[in-house]
């Protein structure tokens, strides 16, 4: 929604659609630990950080986005 941010329902949805078996659980507490500031949205700079110092992440979820053939134009 170009807000600059993202909720965890938002985060959720979006982790389920390229991964549904992924456990709700999961993806809360990955969401948790991007959210650095605790109020409760990650921003830009906070997934980016997460995504630095979480190379397995980053690789994960560019294999999902693969199996989903949805990162057409996105480069790694």
């Amino acid at each position: 929604d170009h807000k600059g941010h993202i909720t965890n329902t938002e985060f959720i949805r979006g982790m389920r659609g390229v991964c549904p078996g992924l456990e709700r659980a999961s993806i809360e507490a990955v969401f948790r630990e991007m959210d650095e500031n605790g109020n409760g949205v990650v921003e830009l700079d906070e997934f980016l950080a997460y995504c630095t110092t979480h190379p397995v992440f980053m690789e994960h979820l560019f294999q999902m986005l693969e199996e989903h053939d949805i990162n057409e134009g996105i480069t790694q």
